[in-house]
C-alpha cells in the first residue's frame, strides 16, 4: 500500500467522527445460527470460476446464485483455488485478506482484464498490489519476480475482496455487516471447511479484521492482523477486546509505524486486553518488529524475510509497562492451520416417559484436539445428573416436564462450542399389562393363566438399546420387558417397548419370528404386546401403548444414547440442532 495516503486529500480530521460513527453502527444483533451452512457443505460448489492452480477476479454483484437477478456477492473480489480443489473430496481451509485503503476500487475489472498491479483507475486489478494474491498472480501472469505461492504449505483457498470505499480515504473499513453476508455466500458456495477460516489483513484491512472478530465472534479459528488497530470502547454495550471469543489472533506490528491511528502502543494495549480476557479462550499475543514501519505485511505475508528480522522480547510502553511478545518463529500459515474451531452437537430433542429409571444424552463433537465436556441443565425442575463432565450425561429421578441440557466442550487449543438440547419427560404406564393368557418361554399361550409382564427366558440380539442411554446384549430377564412375547427376536432395526412400558427397545440385525414383531406388523397372540416405533397394531386384548424417548409412532422419540449412531444420522443431527454461540 505504501501509505495511507494522508497527502492525497484525505480528511484526517473526519477520522474521529468516522470512527465514533462506526462504534454505533456496530450495536448488532449476534446472528442465528447458520443451519444452511451445513446443507450447503452437502451440495457442490456453484460458483467457483478458477480453475485449480488459477486466480481469477469476480466482480461485484456478479453472481446471482438464488435467481433474483441481484447479485450476491457485496464485494468484487480475487479468487484462487489450490490444484487439488477438484480432486480431494474433502472441504478446504480458507484463507481470506483484507487490503488496505490504497486498494479499495468500485470492484469491477477493465475491459480486457488486468495489465498488472499498477493497472490504471480505481478497478479490482488495484487488488493485486500486495497479499497472497499478488504473488499467485505476479508468478501467474506477471514477471515472477515473487515467491511461488505453495499448495503443499499452504492448502487454502484465497479470497482477497475489494473494499469499495473510496480511494485513500481514512476512516472506511470494510464494514463488518456486509463481511459476514460474505463470508456466508463463500461459505455457501465453496467447498470450504467453516471449521478453518482464517482471516488477516493489512492496515485498514487489519483494522477491518479486529471489527468483524469482536462483532460477529466465533466465526474464524485464527486471525492476524498486519498491522491493524484494536477496538477499546470501554462501553460494555458495544464490542471490546473481550469479544474476540473463541478465535485466536496474532498480531504484528513495527515499534516505528509513524502513520496515524496505527499507534504501536495501542496495538500492543488491546492484544494485552484481549490475553487478559476471562478464561476460556484462545492465544492473543504480538510480534514488534524493532525499527520496522508501516508495512509489516510484506515481511509476513512472505514468512522467509520477516522471520529472520529482528522483534521484541517484550515490548515496553511509555510508562514502563512491558507487554509481552512472541517471536516470529513460526511461519504464519502454519500456525494459522494448528487452528481449528470445535463443532458440537447434542443431538436432536427428543422425549422419554417416567417409566424409565434415567436417560442417557451423548454428545457428537468435530475436532482435531482433545475436547473436555461439561453439562448443566439450563431448564426444567432439578433432576440428577451423572457424569456431567464427560461425553455422556446420565440423567435421573425423572418427573413430568420439560427440560434443557447444555453441552459446553472446550479443546486443547481453548476453543469451544456449546448446544442444547431439550428433553420432555411425559407419564408412562406404570408397569406392565395383563392378558386372559400366560404367555410360556416358547411364545405360546397358556388361556388359564394371567401375564403382567414378559415371560421368563425372552431373549433379545446383542446389541439391543433400550430407550436413550440404556443399552443390554444377550438375555432379557423376567420382568424386564413391559409386553414382548419370550424368546421372540425382533426384525432389524424395530423398537419394542421395556421397562414397564418405558422407551422402545432398537434391535439391529435380527429376523423377526415373534407374534408381536417391529415396524407395522399386526400380533394375533392374546397375551400383552407393545406398539413398536413404526406404528405397529397389537390384537391382543390388552395393549401397553407407549411413547418412549427411544421410538415413537409420531417419530418425537430419539436414540439418545447407547450404541453409535451411524454417519448419516450424524448428518441430520447437524441440519437440525439448533446452535447457539458463546462468545
Amino acid at each position: 500500500m505504501g501509505s495511507l495516503g494522508l497527502d492525497n486529500g484525505a480528511n484526517v480530521g473526519s477520522w474521529g467522527y468516522a470512527f465514533a460513527q462506526q462504534r454505533r453502527h456496530l450495536v448488532t444483533m449476534k446472528r442465528l445460527t447458520r443451519g444452511l451452512i451445513a446443507t450447503a457443505l452437502l451440495a457442490a460448489p456453484s460458483v467457483a470460476h478458477a480453475d485449480p492452480g488459477d486466480i481469477v477476479g469476480i466482480e461485484i454483484d456478479s453472481v446471482d446464485v438464488d435467481g433474483d437477478t441481484v447479485g450476491d456477492n457485496v464485494y468484487g473480489y480475487w479468487e484462487y483455488l489450490p490444484t487439488a480443489y477438484d480432486t480431494i473430496g474433502e472441504p478446504w481451509p480458507m484463507f481470506i485478506f483484507l487490503s488496505g485503503i490504497g486498494e479499495n476500487g468500485n470492484g469491477t475489472l477493465p475491459p480486457g482484464g488486468c495489465s498488472g498491479p499498477g493497472h490504471a483507475g480505481e478497478y479490482l486489478c488495484r487488488n493485486l498490489r500486495h497479499g497472497p494474491q499478488s504473488h499467485i498472480w505476479n508468478n501467474l501472469y506477471g514477471d515472477g519476480s515473487l515467491s511461488d505461492w505453495d499448495d503443499e504449505e499452504r492448502p487454502f483457498i484465497v479470497i482477497s475482496p475489494q473494499n469499495p470505499a473510496p480511494l485513500f480515504v481514512l476512516g472506511n473499513p470494510y464494514e463488518p455487516d456486509d463481511m459476514d453476508a460474505f463470508l456466508d455466500f463463500l461459505i455457501a458456495n465453496y467447498n470450504v471447511d467453516p471449521r478453518r477460516i482464517y482471516l488477516t489483513g493489512m492496515s485498514m484491512g487489519g483494522y477491518s479484521v479486529t471489527l468483524h472478530a469482536v462483532n460477529y465472534s466465533g466465526r474464524y479459528a485464527a486471525v492476524s492482523l498486519l498491522p491493524g488497530v484494536g477496538v477499546n470502547p470501554g462501553d460494555p454495550e458495544l464490542p471490546g477486546p473481550c469479544d474476540m471469543g473463541r478465535t485466536a489472533m496474532w498480531a504484528f506490528h513495527g515499534d516505528n509505524d509513524g502513520v496515524q491511528y496505527f499507534d504501536p502502543d495501542d496495538l500492543a494495549r488491546f492484544v494485552r486486553d484481549v490475553a487478559d480476557c476471562p478464561e476460556p479462550h484462545p492465544v492473543a499475543q504480538l510480534t514488534m518488529y524493532e525499527g520496522a514501519g508501516h508495512n509489516v505485511w510484506a515481511r509476513t505475508i512472505d514468512p522467509p524475510q520477516g522471520m529472520d528480522d529482528a522483534v521484541y522480547d517484550g515490548y515496553p510502553l511509555e510508562n514502563g509497562t512491558v507487554i509481552d511478545t512472541v517471536p516470529f518463529d513460526v511461519d504464519l500459515y502454519e500456525w494459522l492451520l494448528t487452528y481449528d474451531l470445535p463443532e458440537v452437537s447434542a443431538g436432536p430433542d427428543f422425549e422419554v416417559t417416567t417409566d424409565d429409571a434415567s436417560f442417557d444424552i451423548t454428545a457428537f463433537v468435530t475436532d482435531d484436539d482433545p475436547v473436555e465436556f461439561t453439562w448443566t441443565q439450563t431448564a426444567g425442575a432439578p433432576l440428577t445428573l451423572t457424569n456431567a463432565d464427560s461425553q455422556t450425561l446420565t440423567v435421573s429421578n425423572l418427573e413430568e416436564g420439560e427440560y434443557t441440557f447444555e453441552v459446553f466442550g472446550l479443546d486443547a487449543d481453548d476453543q469451544w462450542d456449546e448446544d442444547e438440547v431439550t428433553v420432555t419427560v411425559v407419564p408412562g404406564m406404570g408397569g406392565g399389562s395383563e392378558s386372559e393368557g400366560e404367555t410360556d418361554s416358547a411364545g405360546e399361550t397358556d388361556s388359564a393363566g394371567e401375564t403382567d409382564s414378559s415371560s421368563s427366558g425372552g431373549e433379545s440380539t446383542s446389541g439391543t438399546t433400550t430407550g436413550p442411554g440404556e443399552s443390554t446384549s444377550g438375555t432379557t430377564g423376567a420382568g424386564e420387558s413391559g409386553a414382548s412375547t419370550s424368546s421372540s427376536d425382533t426384525a432389524a432395526g424395530s423398537d419394542s417397548t421395556s421397562n414397564g412400558g418405558g422407551p422402545g427397545t432398537d434391535t439391529g440385525g435380527s429376523d423377526s419370528d415373534s407374534a408381536a414383531s417391529a415396524s407395522g406388523s399386526d400380533s394375533d397372540a392374546e397375551g400383552s404386546a407393545s406398539d413398536t416405533a413404526a406404528g405397529s397394531d397389537s390384537n391382543a386384548e390388552t395393549d401397553s401403548d407407549t411413547d418412549g424417548g427411544g421410538s415413537s409412532a409420531d417419530g418425537s422419540g430419539c436414540n439418545a444414547g447407547g450404541a453409535p449412531p451411524s454417519l448419516w444420522m450424524l448428518g441430520i443431527f447437524g441440519l437440525v440442532a439448533t446452535r447457539r454461540r458463546r462468545r
